[in-house]
């Protein structure tokens, strides 16, 4: 995807970060010969996962997926029939955006949690150093990856492994 102040690379299957980090640099390359970028604003990866759900009574059944608690005073109902949570976790290089909101397909019969993990690096950056930002990004995959399974029920991880339907 290219704008007049961006420029991002994106897979559907992903199908491993040494893959999908040498056809990202393939085309950052061809970018950088076009039109000889130097500086950067903003580099990250971006980890984005499907929950489809069926809602149960018009509520999204949350705690058969995820592990999250909200604490409301008494008088909130917590069945909700709708629920977007957004926060941003300053780390080492970086910072980690979460994103947890329900989704519907356009034609409205199909529903997903998306769980969206994106990591950034944002100062003076250099695009000669590209790799390294992706690199180091990739890093910090692993918290995401953590965060991910900390997230998810331990039901829903048994969905993921096809033990159950």
């Amino acid at each position: 995807m290219l704008a007049i102040n961006k420029i991002a690379f994106y897979c559907k299957k992903y199908e491993g970060f040494e893959l999908f980090k040498k056809e990202a640099l393939r085309v950052f390359s061809i970018f950088y010969e076009l039109f000889k970028i130097k500086k950067l604003t903003r580099t990250g990866l971006r980890y984005i996962n499907i929950i489809p759900f069926i809602r149960e009574n018009n509520i999204i059944p949350i705690n058969n997926f995820l592990n999250i608690q909200i604490n409301l005073p008494k008088s909130i109902p917590t069945n909700f029939t709708n629920l977007a949570i957004i926060f941003v976790s300053q780390t080492k290089g970086g910072s980690i955006t979460t994103r947890i909101e329900p989704v519907i397909s356009k034609d409205r019969t199909q529903e997903a949690i998306i769980l969206d993990f994106d990591y950034a690096k944002e100062k003076d950056l250099y695009f000669y150093k590209i790799e390294e930002y992706l690199d180091e990004s990739h890093k910090y995959h692993k918290y995401t990856k953590y965060l991910f399974e900390e997230l998810i029920t331990e039901d829903y991880k048994k969905v993921m492994r096809g033990e159950v339907i």
